[in-house]
């Protein structure tokens, strides 16, 4: 069982695996009946990022892109939630993200439980990582109805679809980034039709009820071959 298409036609042109033998499910799935999609308050104009504070997630590419949207947007939060995480080579260190923060680019929530409730208050969710197998944050942000900008990445490119529940945009290029959210943070009808959209996607592809019943059928299906 594998979390995306990439990944798994990868493994069957290199004849790792038969393509008999290997199942795409989106991941672990998300609760809807947790995960409620609330209309955003357009009264603000917040971007959260949801992410162990490691490098390959883009982390320095979103506070490098928090930096250049101020110039424009000096009222924009942007608001990193999760925390460090000392026994990865690739984390940044406690004090290298309050550095940030006492510049002004971002906030740090650190690690927090209630992601719903931050959903709810976020604008836009942007995760900029350099590869994912599925993430997570981003099947919750488009169950919360969530317009998102991520990175056209694998794993990524499997929850966004590129203009039609968010924009997706080249790994590692701050600028780029900052350009996306900056559009979106400019357009509320765009970020709302983007919202709707990943919340349909969300009830379609990504609901835990979805993942329980394709989770279930391989099993089945094993035992019926046994």
């Amino acid at each position: 069982i594998i979390e995306n298409n990439e990944d798994r036609d990868s493994l069957v042109n290199s004849k790792y695996v038969s393509s008999t033998n290997i199942h795409v499910i989106k991941g672990a799935g998300v609760d809807l009946n947790r995960y409620l999609s609330f209309p955003e308050d357009t009264s603000t104009q917040i971007v959260s990022m949801f992410a162990r504070v490691l490098r390959d997630k883009g982390v320095s590419d979103f506070v490098e892109a928090a930096n250049i949207v101020h110039r424009t947007i000096p009222q924009a939060v942007f608001r990193l939630v999760g925390d460090c995480d000392s026994g990865n080579p690739t984390s940044f260190t406690e004090e290298e993200v309050r550095a940030w923060v006492s510049s002004g680019a971002i906030e740090w929530l650190g690690y927090r439980t209630d992601i719903p409730e931050l959903l709810c208050e976020s604008n836009i969710v942007c995760l900029p990582s350099y590869r994912e197998g599925l993430p997570k944050t981003l099947i919750e942000a488009c169950a919360a109805q969530r317009a998102i900008v991520a990175t056209d990445v694998t794993g990524c490119r499997e929850a966004v679809a590129d203009g039609v529940n968010g924009v997706l945009v080249p790994v590692q290029n701050p600028e780029h980034l900052a350009k996306a959210i900056t559009q979106l943070l400019s357009n509320q009808d765009l970020r709302m039709h983007y919202a709707k959209n990943g919340r349909i996607r969300a009830e379609k592809e990504f609901s835990s009820s979805i993942v329980i019943e394709q989770t279930l059928k391989v099993y089945e299906n094993m035992l019926a071959k046994s």
